[in-house]
């Protein structure tokens, strides 16, 4: 394989919000390799900063993707991108599903972000927690007693949620995902146990990394 064919994905050394893209990449089956920049001892993020402008990147900015040429910036629109070149039936088959995994792809990158932020600014987990899981409600709502959040077929939200039930579960500490949402928390072992997610988790490319930079106040 060309050096090219690679997608380059780069984000700071934290789990954050590269897991949910090389979940997709990897059920996908992309070839991908990660540069991770270092948030530094006095978490300023000179490494990255000091180039961001000088990659050639539109939209400078982390997470990005670059292949070949190509560049992309923001989450949602990179694992979009991976999904329509490696595997476009995570999308959704028809308009109706490819609207509906969108619209369940900002709902829960709403979620993800709005309790990652909670855990920066302050130090109450049962804050996060309350934010989070009043916002998976309406989710949990429509994936009922269904396998996937499509039905039978996986989407690339159910990836993408899987990644944020772990930080949940992660602040949690205990059993609060499954007592309060045992449909989330079977999508999510269903997810992690699908063949190419389960070999994922267990391979040296899953790299053990904090959810959050140092300076957060919560960090599982």
């Amino acid at each position: 394989m060309e050096e090219s064919d690679k997608l380059v994905i780069s984000y700071w050394k934290i789990r954050g919000l590269i897991r949910h893209i090389l979940l997709v990449a990897e059920y996908a089956r992309a070839p991908y390799e990660v540069k991770y920049y270092e948030a530094g001892d006095d978490n300023s993020g000179k490494e990255w900063f000091d180039i961001k402008h000088s990659l050639g990147l539109h939209f400078p900015n982390l997470p990005n993707l670059q292949h070949g040429d190509f560049n992309l910036s923001e989450t949602l629109v990179i694992i979009h991108y991976i999904c329509d070149k490696f595997k476009p039936d995570l999308l959704g088959d028809t308009p109706e599903e490819r609207a509906t995994v969108m619209m369940l792809a900002h709902i829960a990158h709403d979620a993800k972000t709005s309790a990652t932020g909670l855990c920066y600014s302050q130090d109450d987990k049962e804050k996060v927690l309350e934010c989070a899981y009043s916002k998976l409600a309406n989710i949990s709502k429509l994936l009922g007693e269904k396998k996937f959040l499509l039905g039978d077929k996986v989407c690339y939200v159910d990836l993408y949620l899987s990644e944020f039930l772990s930080l949940v579960e992660a602040v949690d500490g205990g059993d609060g995902l499954s007592t309060k949402y045992p449909n989330l928390a079977k999508l999510k072992y269903t997810v992690e146990t699908l063949p190419e997610i389960a070999d994922f988790l267990s391979s040296d490319r899953c790299h053990k990394l904090k959810f959050n930079w140092d300076l957060a106040k919560i960090n599982p």
